[in-house]
């Protein structure tokens, strides 16, 4: 699928005291969609949201975030068969936040912490995330017996991949979403999840030797 530009640049950085990442996460998010909803009448990219009448966007409303997690080449390197998905993600301090219109999720925020001055702080990094957006209905869709199950995104800049995993499910399954950058318009087919084992086998004959060379020293 072809990979849809971000609708506008929409930085903004709030500063919140929370008992936790994911809580700071949310105030942010909340914040940021309500100054959004409240300011954009006709936000730049609606054609890529198939919207005719700007104001529909009054009926959006932010969903549960998807936590994003990171796959580092030294994860795929040095996994070992049976590890399971606990043993390739890391914590990555970022969350996608739908953005729902009556109820189907139709475009994703991204929250990610930065550091500031030796202080960290969530902002908001980006708006929309269409292409992905969709990306999730699919899984859902084609998955109907895990729709009400926690889903987790995970990014591996090395490979140029990014992959979902039901954690709830159990600690094997494991799937691309887009895999070194191959969007295309056929449906991706996400019925079958792989396993932790299988999609390192894959990745791990992507990444580039250089990588690996500096991963084992």
């Amino acid at each position: 699928m072809k990979q849809v530009l971000l609708l506008m640049s929409f930085f903004l950085c709030f500063h919140i005291y929370a008992d936790s990442d994911l809580e700071e996460a949310t105030k942010v998010a909340e914040m940021g969609f309500k100054q959004y909803m409240s300011e954009s009448t006709t936000p730049r990219g609606i054609d890529d949201l198939d919207i005719r009448d700007p104001e529909t966007l009054k009926n959006a409303t932010l969903g549960e975030p998807i936590e994003i997690m990171k796959l580092s080449p030294a994860a795929i390197v040095n996994y070992k068969q049976g590890d399971g998905v606990s043993q390739l993600l890391t914590k990555n301090c970022a969350y996608y936040f739908p953005i729902l219109l009556y109820g189907k999720v139709r475009m994703l925020m991204g929250v990610y912490k930065y550091l500031n001055l030796g202080h960290t702080h969530y902002e908001i990094g980006s708006l929309s995330y269409v292409w992905l957006a969709k990306e999730f209905v699919k899984i859902k869709e084609q998955n109907p017996e895990l729709a009400n199950h926690k889903m987790i995104f995970a990014e591996c800049y090395a490979a140029n991949a990014m992959v979902f995993s039901f954690p709830e499910l159990d600690d094997q399954n494991l799937q691309f979403i887009d895999f070194c950058g191959d969007r295309t318009d056929r449906a991706p087919q996400y019925e079958k999840l792989l396993t932790a084992d299988e999609l390192v086998k894959i990745m791990n004959a992507n990444i580039h030797e250089d990588i690996k060379r500096e991963v084992r020293r």
